[in-house]
């Protein structure tokens, strides 16, 4: 299967860089639904472009030569002139990508039965902090669903 692509968010993305996220959890739909043990994903995650390229869309920036400065890089300290607005990482385009993730199991679970435990290994503060970006996700995606 040709490699996927997979958008994480902060804190997620910075466990990742930590090299404590070991699992993440997505709904089955879309192309994580065809996603099998041993499929490559290609990881999307939020960046910046330089302001001249703030009104363009992600691929036109990349076609005028764009290059991206992304957010655990440049972490949230004052980033001044040099950097644009923060894009989310699910309009980040596939040359610009710098890492995989291989799929090494894969289980189905209802996201409310998730444990504190696993909520914090994967960076969350509680519940409320995991259901609130998991609605977000949600919602970046088009879909009424709900933590609820």
């Amino acid at each position: 299967m040709t490699p996927q692509p997979i958008a994480f968010r902060m804190p997620e993305l910075r466990r990742l860089d930590e090299g404590g996220l070991t699992f993440f959890r997505r709904m089955a739909d879309g192309v994580l639904a065809r996603a099998q043990v041993g499929d490559l994903c290609w990881v999307r995650e939020p960046y910046f472009l330089a302001p001249r390229f703030d009104a363009y869309r992600p691929t036109d920036a990349l076609n005028r030569g764009a290059s991206p400065a992304f957010l655990s890089e440049v972490s949230y300290a004052p980033r001044g002139d040099r950097l644009g607005k923060l894009r989310a990482a699910r309009l980040l385009c596939r040359p610009w990508h710098r890492r995989h993730l291989r799929i090494l199991r894969i289980d189905r679970q209802l996201v409310q039965d998730v444990s504190s435990g696993d909520i914090a290994a994967a960076g969350y503060r509680d519940r409320y902090d995991f259901a609130k970006s998991w609605d977000e996700g949600i919602q970046m995606r088009g879909r009424s669903a709900h933590w609820s």
